[in-house]
């Protein structure tokens, strides 16, 4: 269906080779080549593996437990910004709040030369970490994360990511990663950041995967601000498509335009992600904001994800979008926090601007949300409102019939529903 070998064809008969390398810690564990029979008319396709495939190799890693050694990596030739790193213990990294005539401590990778190793945490935690960069860009522990880059299992708490915000122009800031092009997972940040242009409690701004994720991150900026992304976009010319899957969000977030809970600024992806903190649009007056996703864009689809903090704003406010600007699939999800604004503003949907949306299975609280309406202003087909008690419990299965409780979704006892992947 995809991939190398997709559009091959031919007249005769022949062999047809595809060769490809993952790089570790992504190796799949299953390979699948399919090929459809009813493109052949009188023979069978065969298909064969030649396979050489290494399993269980141990990397050459570098051990890091202490912030000296984490800061190190690109600054010291012995901590190379392409290798590979894994996190041996806690580590107090209280003392960066004096480090650089307070800036703190240096991001790894730049617009230059991003990290493109990997970066293994162990679940191990970074504590009190400090980044406090004036007017630079990319603010956060990883700067750049480039392509090819892997980044898991890191747990930092008590994080302080600041940025001038008076300056004009600066961006990418990030809790974890200012800028993320490569593959970030099960990864958790807790604290504070403070940015302009793409803030986000995880990543300032991203083009790559982002999955099983969490930001518990009070997050504040000015423009394209998310509890877990900023801004979640393509790389232009790379065919790299940035994704958050099985992710959440559940700091409070404050901005202007383009303020989510989970993402300011979507373009691509958000599947099975949830958003439960606060969302004010404080700047100016703010407009396109959501519980979920500020402004959806671009090509993107959001799947069985849902908010519930309360959202205000000045105009364009939704539930769960403040602004739907493309014509693209927003499906199984809702939003059950209050929602208000003064002008456009809905249960789920504050503006929906484009009549080729497939809105479909959209639920939100009008109890709740203090909303009649599902949209603020545009199409609404496809949304539904009801009661608290409607969609808590059992109830939810037998009104929410939109969802899929057999494989996406759990029923909560006196709450509503759930992904199942939170269990």
């Amino acid at each position: 269906g995809s991939g190398a070998l997709a559009s091959t064809t031919s007249e005769m008969g022949g062999a047809y080779s595809l060769s490809f390398t993952v790089l570790a810690p992504d190796a799949p564990d299953e390979l699948r080549l399919e090929a459809n029979e009813s493109r052949f008319d009188e023979a069978t396709p065969t298909v064969e593996f030649d396979e050489s495939i290494g399993q269980d190799i141990a990397l050459p890693s570098i051990e890091i437990s202490t912030i000296d050694e984490l800061q190190a990596i690109q600054t010291d030739s012995n901590f190379p910004i392409d290798g590979f790193y894994v996190q041996t213990s806690d580590i107090d990294a209280s003392k960066t709040a004096s480090w650089n005539g307070g800036k703190g401590f240096e991001p790894i990778g730049d617009d230059a030369i991003s990290f493109t190793g990997a970066f293994n945490g162990n679940s191990f935690a970074i504590e009190n970490l400090t980044v406090h960069r004036g007017e630079e860009d990319l603010v956060s522990l990883f700067g750049a994360v480039g392509e090819g880059g892997a980044v898991r299992n890191v747990v930092l708490q008590g994080v302080s990511i600041i940025e001038e915000t008076s300056v004009l122009g600066s961006s990418s800031v990030g809790g974890l990663a200012g800028f993320n092009v490569g593959r970030i997972s099960n990864c958790e940040v807790s604290g504070e950041v403070n940015g302009r242009i793409n803030t986000g409690g995880l990543v300032g701004t991203n083009r790559g995967v982002i999955s099983s994720s969490r930001a518990s991150v009070t997050v504040s900026g000015v423009v394209e601000t998310g509890g877990l992304v900023g801004e979640n976009s393509s790389g232009v010319g790379t065919g790299i498509e940035g994704s958050i899957q099985n992710s959440i969000a559940t700091g409070n977030v404050a901005g202007g335009n383009k303020t989510g809970g989970l993402v300011g600024d979507n373009f691509q992806t958000v599947e099975a992600s949830v958003a439960t903190g606060s969302v004010s649009g404080e700047v100016g007056n703010s407009e396109s904001v959501g519980g979920l996703i500020g402004r959806i864009n671009g090509s993107s689809n959001v799947i069985s994800s849902y908010a519930t903090g309360d959202v205000s704003g000045a105009s364009e406010v939704g539930g769960l979008a403040g602004t739907n600007i493309s014509g693209i699939e927003i499906s199984e999800s809702y939003a059950s926090g209050l929602v208000s604004g003064d002008e456009d503003v809905g249960g789920i949907i504050g503006l929906n601007g484009t009549d080729g949306a497939n809105l479909n299975a959209l639920y939100w609280d009008t109890e709740a949300s203090s909303q009649s309406s599902g949209v603020g202003r545009g199409d609404a087909t496809g949304t539904t409102g009801l009661s608290t008690s409607e969609m808590q419990g059992n109830s939810a299965e037998e009104n929410m019939d939109g969802f899929d409780f057999q494989n996406t979704w759990r029923v909560v006892m006196g709450d509503y529903p759930a992904l199942q992947w939170e269990e």
